[in-house]
């Protein structure tokens, strides 16, 4: 679910209409009289006639305005994001991987299982997750189930169920 290209290009719009409002109040309240203007002098004096830019509390309260619309839709997103991740924690807690390793007695793998592999199971799957996403304390070396903790966003963790069986 990503954001459409119009809100993309309205995020974008709003943010440099952030800074160009910044920059404006310093030219026109700080910077007015300064002699290096030359040219911009007039465009500046025109500038400084403008409704918003007649007071600095006008021109600090359209600058919040813009920050705040910029903050609501950053917040969306986020909320938005947020959702797709626990729906993709909700879809991987319910699975149960079955990877197969080659294993000699006591049940001790020869080799490990990593995130890589755990990823290449929830690929085939139809899962999509990087693997740095999938936290491995340390690779699996043992044949046996394990919970491993998936973390999808900096607020929604997951647990895959992964059964390391003997390769037959």
């Amino acid at each position: 679910m990503e954001e459409s290209r119009e809100q993309q290009k309205l995020h974008g719009f709003l943010r440099c209409a952030i800074y160009l409002s910044i920059l404006l109040e310093a030219a026109v309240f700080i910077y007015h009289d300064a002699p290096f203007w030359g040219v911009f002098a007039s465009p500046l004096d025109k500038i400084a006639h403008i409704f918003i830019y007649a007071t600095p509390v006008y021109s600090k309260v359209a600058t919040m305005v813009l920050i705040c619309l910029v903050s609501i839709g950053t917040l969306a997103k986020k909320e938005k994001d947020r959702q797709q991740a626990q729906g993709m924690s909700d879809r991987i807690t319910a699975l149960t991987l079955t990877i197969q390793a080659r294993a000699g007695e006591e049940d001790r793998l020869f080799g490990s299982v990593t995130n890589i592999d755990i990823e290449k199971a929830l690929t085939a799957q139809g899962v999509t997750i990087d693997r740095r996403k999938i936290m491995l304390t340390e690779p699996i070396k043992q044949l046996g189930t394990y919970s491993v903790p998936v973390h999808l966003s900096s607020d929604v963790r997951g647990n895959i169920t992964v059964n390391v069986v003997r390769e037959s």
